[in-house]
């Protein structure tokens, strides 16, 4: 029943809650960025790390606050190989979970992070989980229908480390930190719109996308 004086509008396409967890998985995969970096791993260009290593805290978040994922996860080829179906009897506790933590270190603790949050926002809202992480829709609803057991070793199959989400476009990263670097919310708008942009072109039919390119 409607109470007089609300208004009732009809349901987010992203949830409010699930864009606020993935502005932390962003700002956690930002400070793994730069942790990797110190270990010689550099997945975008010295000058964009450059700017991301010196930016402050404050900066890193407003880089964070995207409304889709700066990372990219490939769970397709290894959902291949889950059967929802199968029998769990078989499959002791054990080697489900593994006997130590310290198994993959931070990175696959950080993927299967977001493979359980890919996973919540497959089934409550596989739409959202299509824009927020760039999933196909039968991606989507394989990924709805796995066990929570299963995430890790679909984790386990991920690159490591994870790649940069768009990290091959010349404009989509430099423009991102550049524009949080300059502290203008109008710029920060417009470098996320990108984002948007090549979010709509992925989600396209494959045809559509290929003729798109040989026309560009």
């Amino acid at each position: 029943m409607k109470m007089p004086g609300r208004y009732y509008g009809p349901e987010p396409i992203l949830p409010t809650r699930a864009v606020a967890v993935l502005a932390g998985l962003n700002r956690d995969y930002l400070d793994l960025l730069l942790a990797g970096r110190l270990e010689g791993v550099e997945l975008l260009g010295v000058r964009v790390m450059d700017e991301l290593g010196a930016a402050t805290p404050a900066v890193l978040d407003s880089i964070a606050a995207c409304s889709y994922a700066l990372f990219a996860l490939e769970p397709s080829l290894a959902l291949r190989a889950v059967d929802p179906a199968a029998p769990q009897v078989n499959d002791p506790v054990t080697e489900r979970y593994g006997g130590s933590p310290r198994d993959g270190g931070a990175w696959t603790a950080f993927t299967t992070a977001a493979l359980s949050f890919a996973w919540h926002l497959s089934r409550n809202s596989p739409i959202a989980a299509r824009v927020m992480l760039g999933f196909q829709l039968l991606t989507a609803d394989a990924m709805a229908a796995v066990d929570p057991w299963q995430l890790r070793y679909i984790a386990g199959q991920q690159p490591v480390p994870l790649k940069p989400r768009w990290g091959s476009n010349p404009c989509f990263w430099p423009d991102l930190v550049r524009c949080a670097m300059a502290q203008s919310a109008l710029e920060l708008d417009l470098a996320r719109l990108l984002g948007l942009q090549l979010l709509a072109a992925e989600m396209q039919p494959g045809p559509r996308t290929a003729e798109r390119r040989r026309r560009t």
